[in-house]
């Protein structure tokens, strides 16, 4: 996050808020609700997000920055029921 932390105009402390979907994320840094929004363009499980990148298709918005994460995958089951599974984890 070394690009968040030279950024002259980046608030301080971050204020983190939540949205509901990808294009909410790119609608409130477009609006200037927000100064940064942060995505994922890939991930371990399912690969690149094609939905974001349609976004970043679609917005003036660039890529700033990176943040690399580990991701941890569980499976939950509750007692006495099938388990079930989306696509991405059926290969």
């Amino acid at each position: 996050m070394q690009w968040l932390k030279e950024s002259r105009e980046s608030p301080t402390p971050a204020d983190l808020r939540g949205v509901t979907s990808f294009e909410a994320v790119f609608a409130e840094v477009e609006a200037d609700r927000a100064f940064f929004g942060i995505l994922p363009i890939e991930n371990s499980s399912s690969g690149s997000l094609h939905q974001v990148y349609d976004c970043l298709l679609k917005s003036p918005l660039s890529i700033v920055g990176e943040l690399g994460m580990v991701e941890e995958h569980c499976l939950v089951k509750e007692e006495n029921k099938g388990t079930a599974s989306s696509t991405q984890f059926d290969d």
